[in-house]
């Protein structure tokens, strides 16, 4: 299980301990085994394939799996979830080869095995269903035939071409063929409305930590609840945790300070000093995995193009001298006032288009 994520800005974090999975204000936790997350949005969609909000990662994302999921360590690298190992690659890294864990089983006790994985992906690329990441995916597997079966416990996958951050697409959710096939059939067979898979049932055949048990849908509570056949559920801390829709920020903190709630939503925003009312709260500044870009009219005929810089010296080719027009630009930002002021000091200056606080950084 991950620990906190950061799901916000670079700004304030008010955090106490750690949850699995989860980002926003988390008060300290006695040996209580349920939490209450409260976040600003209604519950509209019930499956990951046809999720894309932040909202429905926050309930949604604890009940899939993948093959590989990102790590608890401080690095984030991709480590095995489904997975028995490490996917194994051929000299080009266009080909990977990933062997299942044994006995592993989704939520409704059906067997996980290597035709669930080659079916999760081919619903991964049927653009019809997947509103989620079929752009990026397709990008990468030329198509259904990319994901073939080995073996029971055995997949290869083929890339389209090399990729450095290969890792990424074995980490895509694994869901039950059994549960979803019909209706997936009827979905490629034309019925428009079988391509919508928001309904409840949507949420069962899966293989996460938590699985679906309930939605309140006149109170907009949903609760998810530890999946006893996930393949690590001796280690997964809480039994059950309940998510309440408020949408108004006063109502919601005063759900925190009640201790009615353990888990404040990051997308509440909350500012600096909010929370003094609030026990159990420590303020701590923190960083997040974005960066600020400078972009560049590349038509523009100074630093884009280049053909009304005067010719000076040596350099006459009109794109040498445009960038070397962006180059000056981008040496006389003053990204420390930027940094220090604009920012109030929670960013600092890049020396590349990766930040420390991002995924995989390396300084």
């Amino acid at each position: 299980m991950n620990k906190l994520k950061l799901g916000f800005a670079i700004g304030l974090i008010l955090i106490v301990g750690t949850f699995a999975g989860l980002p926003g204000v988390v008060k300290a936790q006695s040996d209580e085994q349920v939490l209450v997350h409260i976040f600003p949005y209604d519950f509209a969609e019930f499956s990951y394939w046809t999720s894309d909000s932040y909202a429905t990662v926050q309930w949604n994302g604890p009940i899939n799996a993948g093959l590989l999921a990102r790590s608890a360590a401080a690095d984030r690298a991709y480590a095995v979830d489904l997975a028995e190992s490490m996917p194994t690659a051929n000299a080009d890294a266009t080909e990977f080869t990933i062997e299942l864990k044994d006995d592993l089983k989704f939520n409704t006790g059906d067997d996980l095995t290597a035709d669930d994985v080659v079916f999760s992906y081919n619903v991964l690329l049927t653009p019809t269903i997947n509103l989620n990441s079929y752009g990026g995916a397709s990008v990468r597997f030329e198509n259904n035939a990319s994901i073939v079966k080995v073996d029971d416990l055995t997949v290869k996958f083929t890339l389209a071409d090399t990729y450095a951050f290969a890792n990424g697409l074995f980490a895509y959710p694994i869901i039950d063929q059994e549960h979803f096939q019909d209706v997936y059939d009827d979905c490629v067979g034309g019925n428009a409305t079988a391509c919508d898979w928001n309904d409840v049932s949507f949420a069962d055949g899966t293989a996460g930590p938590f699985q679906f048990e309930s939605l309140d849908e006149t109170n907009q509570v949903l609760t998810i609840v530890k999946n006893p056949y996930y393949w690590n559920a001796d280690e997964v801390w809480s039994s059950k945790i309940i998510y309440k829709f408020i949408l108004d920020k006063s109502a919601a903190i005063s759900e925190l300070a009640s201790g009615d709630a353990d888990i404040l939503d990051a997308t509440y925003k909350p500012l600096v000093n909010e929370l003094d009312s609030v026990s159990g709260i420590i303020e701590k500044f923190v960083g997040d995995p974005a960066h600020s870009e400078m972009a560049f009219n590349h038509l523009n005929p100074y630093y884009g193009t280049g053909v009304s810089v005067p010719d000076t010296g040596e350099i006459t080719n009109d794109a040498e001298q445009a960038r070397l027009m962006r180059k000056a630009i981008s040496h006389v930002v003053n990204r420390e006032f930027i940094a220090s002021e604009i920012e109030d000091g929670l960013s600092q200056p890049a020396s590349s288009t990766m930040p420390s606080a991002s995924l995989g950084w390396r300084s």
